[in-house]
Protein backbone atom coordinates (compact mmCIF):
# COMPACT_ATOMS: atom_id res chain seq x y z
CA UNK A 1 0.00 0.00 0.00
CA UNK A 2 1.44 3.43 -0.70
CA UNK A 3 1.38 6.25 1.19
CA UNK A 4 -0.40 9.48 0.73
CA UNK A 5 2.46 11.80 -0.18
CA UNK A 6 3.75 8.83 -2.58
CA UNK A 7 -0.14 8.79 -4.13
CA UNK A 8 -0.06 12.88 -4.35
CA UNK A 9 3.89 13.17 -5.69
CA UNK A 10 5.14 14.83 -3.31
CA UNK A 11 5.46 15.46 0.72
CA UNK A 12 5.63 18.76 3.14
CA UNK A 13 7.86 19.26 6.11
CA UNK A 14 3.99 20.89 7.38
CA UNK A 15 2.62 17.52 6.18
CA UNK A 16 5.31 15.28 7.87
CA UNK A 17 4.51 17.20 11.08
CA UNK A 18 0.80 16.71 11.42
CA UNK A 19 1.67 12.64 10.54
CA UNK A 20 3.66 12.29 13.49
CA UNK A 21 1.77 14.80 16.00
CA UNK A 22 -1.56 12.85 14.48
CA UNK A 23 0.05 9.34 15.21
CA UNK A 24 1.81 10.28 18.39
CA UNK A 25 -1.19 11.43 19.50
CA UNK A 26 -3.54 8.34 18.63
CA UNK A 27 -1.14 6.17 20.28
CA UNK A 28 -1.19 8.23 23.61
CA UNK A 29 -5.47 8.04 23.41
CA UNK A 30 -4.83 4.69 23.08
CA UNK A 31 -2.53 3.93 25.93
CA UNK A 32 -5.10 6.10 28.02
CA UNK A 33 -8.13 4.02 26.85
CA UNK A 34 -6.58 0.35 27.45
CA UNK A 35 -5.05 1.63 31.11
CA UNK A 36 -8.41 3.71 31.79
CA UNK A 37 -6.49 7.00 32.41
CA UNK A 38 -8.82 10.14 31.71
CA UNK A 39 -7.30 13.41 30.64
CA UNK A 40 -8.08 14.62 34.10
CA UNK A 41 -5.75 11.77 35.65
CA UNK A 42 -3.11 12.43 33.11
CA UNK A 43 -2.70 15.81 34.06
CA UNK A 44 -2.72 15.42 38.00
CA UNK A 45 0.01 12.53 36.83
CA UNK A 46 1.92 15.36 34.96
CA UNK A 47 1.41 18.22 37.36
CA UNK A 48 -0.15 20.10 34.82
CA UNK A 49 -3.84 21.36 34.00
CA UNK A 50 -6.46 19.15 32.40
CA UNK A 51 -6.78 21.88 29.66
CA UNK A 52 -2.44 21.85 29.17
CA UNK A 53 -3.14 17.94 28.58
CA UNK A 54 -5.94 18.71 26.18
CA UNK A 55 -4.25 21.32 24.32
CA UNK A 56 -1.43 18.57 23.66
CA UNK A 57 -3.34 15.63 22.92
CA UNK A 58 -5.88 18.08 20.38
CA UNK A 59 -2.10 19.23 18.66
CA UNK A 60 -3.23 22.78 19.86
CA UNK A 61 0.09 23.09 22.09
CA UNK A 62 3.08 22.04 20.52
CA UNK A 63 3.98 18.62 21.46
CA UNK A 64 8.36 18.42 22.39
CA UNK A 65 10.00 15.00 22.76
CA UNK A 66 10.75 16.06 26.35
CA UNK A 67 6.35 16.67 26.78
CA UNK A 68 6.14 12.93 24.99
CA UNK A 69 8.64 11.78 27.21
CA UNK A 70 6.60 12.50 30.26
CA UNK A 71 3.14 11.79 28.62
CA UNK A 72 4.94 8.55 28.09
CA UNK A 73 6.66 8.32 31.74
CA UNK A 74 3.26 8.93 33.77
CA UNK A 75 1.47 6.57 31.63
CA UNK A 76 4.52 3.47 32.16
CA UNK A 77 5.19 3.89 28.80
CA UNK A 78 8.51 4.54 26.59
CA UNK A 79 8.91 5.87 22.92
CA UNK A 80 11.22 4.08 20.31
CA UNK A 81 12.08 6.60 17.48
CA UNK A 82 13.02 4.66 14.18
CA UNK A 83 14.07 7.37 11.51
CA UNK A 84 13.97 6.17 7.72
CA UNK A 85 15.80 7.19 4.42
CA UNK A 86 14.26 8.21 1.14
CA UNK A 87 15.80 4.89 -0.08
CA UNK A 88 14.28 2.12 2.47
CA UNK A 89 11.09 4.67 1.95
CA UNK A 90 11.09 3.79 -1.58
CA UNK A 91 12.24 0.34 -1.59
CA UNK A 92 9.42 -0.20 1.19
CA UNK A 93 7.13 1.38 -1.26
CA UNK A 94 7.91 -1.15 -4.27
CA UNK A 95 8.01 -3.88 -2.10
CA UNK A 96 5.60 -4.13 0.84
CA UNK A 97 6.43 -6.98 2.98
CA UNK A 98 2.69 -9.39 3.79
CA UNK A 99 2.25 -10.10 7.36
CA UNK A 100 3.54 -13.66 8.42
CA UNK A 101 -0.05 -15.65 8.80
CA UNK A 102 1.43 -18.00 11.16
Amino acid sequence: MRSLPSLLGATTPAFEAERLILATTEMILGIMEEQGVTRAVLADRLGRTRGHVSQVLNGDRNMTLRTLAEILHALDGRAEITVTSPTALATAERHPQTPDPH
